[in-house]
C-alpha cells in the first residue's frame, strides 16, 4: 500500500506541474541582453546585435569606439558605457522623409509602426561629416518611435 500511495503523491506533483505548464502564456519569450565590445562579447559591432536581437531585448556595448551608422527598426534598448558611436566617412544609407533626404548616424525607425527605443550611455561622433546639396545631415534621426516627435536631433 505505501507504493501505492508514493506513486499517487508522484503522479500529483507532476500532474500540477503540467497544469502550471500550460497556463503561461503561448509565445512569450524572455527578452535577452546581447553584448557588443571589441572581443570576448557576443558581437563586435552594434548593427550585427541590432541584426540579431528580437523585439524587447537589450543590446549592452562595452567601452570603445565604434565607427559605423547604426539603424533600429524594432523595439530594443541600446545601452551604452564609456561608447561612442562615430560616423563612417563613406557608404552611409541614407533616410528620407517629407522629400527630404537625411544621412545619419543612428537612426530609429519603425516604418509606419510605431516601436519603443531607449539609447542610452552614448556619445554620437558626425566624424566632420555633414549635409551636401542634396542630402541633410541628422546625428540622430527617429521616425515611428513611441513617445517622440517625428524628426532628427
Amino acid at each position: 500500500m505505501k507504493v501505492h500511495t508514493n506513486w499517487i503523491k508522484s503522479f500529483g506533483a507532476v500532474l500540477v506541474a503540467v497544469m502550471l505548464f500550460a497556463a503561461l502564456p503561448a509565445g512569450e519569450v524572455q527578452a535577452a541582453t546581447l553584448t557588443v565590445c571589441a572581443s570576448g562579447c557576443n558581437y563586435s559591432t552594434i548593427q550585427a546585435a541590432i541584426n540579431a536581437a528580437n523585439p524587447g531585448d537589450t543590446i549592452a556595448v562595452g567601452a570603445g569606439t565604434y565607427e559605423e551608422q547604426v539603424t533600429i527598426t524594432k523595439s530594443l534598448s541600446l545601452i551604452g558605457t564609456d561608447a561612442t558611436i562615430k560616423a563612417p566617412t563613406f557608404g552611409r544609407s541614407t533616410l528620407s522623409q517629407s522629400g527630404i533626404t537625411w544621412d545619419y548616424v543612428v537612426a530609429a525607425d519603425g516604418n509606419g509602426t510605431p516601436i519603443d527605443v531607449m539609447i542610452d550611455g552614448f556619445t554620437i561622433d558626425a566624424n566632420l561629416q555633414g549635409g551636401s546639396s542634396t542630402v541633410n545631415f541628422a546625428g540622430v534621426f527617429l521616425r515611428d518611435v513611441s513617445g517622440t516627435t517625428p524628426g532628427l536631433f
